[in-house]
Parts: structure tokens; sequence; C-alpha cells
């Protein structure tokens, strides 16, 4: 597990804000590295800060995707 402190906190920005650009957007671990550019380790570890802090979710088809606001 990747420990929250770790986390490329510009990254992880980045990446949640093109999320919440296009809130119906489902990605796979493969098309997040493609898109943004990323080595398969700092993609899985980027991936993990935004699971474990609640910012992105994970479907059983391992597509990841932004949580609905609970407004």
């Amino acid at each position: 597990m990747v420990a929250v402190a770790d986390c490329d906190n510009r990254l992880a920005g980045l990446i949640e804000a093109e999320y919440q650009e296009m809130p119906g957007m489902r990605l796979t671990e493969r098309q997040i590295a493609r898109l943004w550019n990323l080595k398969p380790e700092e993609c899985r570890a980027v991936l993990a800060c935004l699971l474990e802090t609640g910012r992105l979710r994970r479907d059983p088809a391992g597509q990841y995707y932004l949580p609905r606001s609970s407004c």
C-alpha cells in the first residue's frame, strides 16, 4: 500500500481535476498511464493515493471513476 504522504499531490490533483471536468469518465489503469504519460509504477502509486483518500473509486471491471458527491 502507498502512504498518502508519498503521493504526488500535483499529479493527483491534475488527474482528479480531469475527472471533475468529465464526471462520467471511466478509465483503466493502462488508459490513465497512457493519457498522462506515466510509468506503470508511478500510475499505480497515484491511483492508490486517489483511492485511499476517496477521490476516485474503482469498479469491478477495473475502471476508475469519480464518486458521486453526496450533496
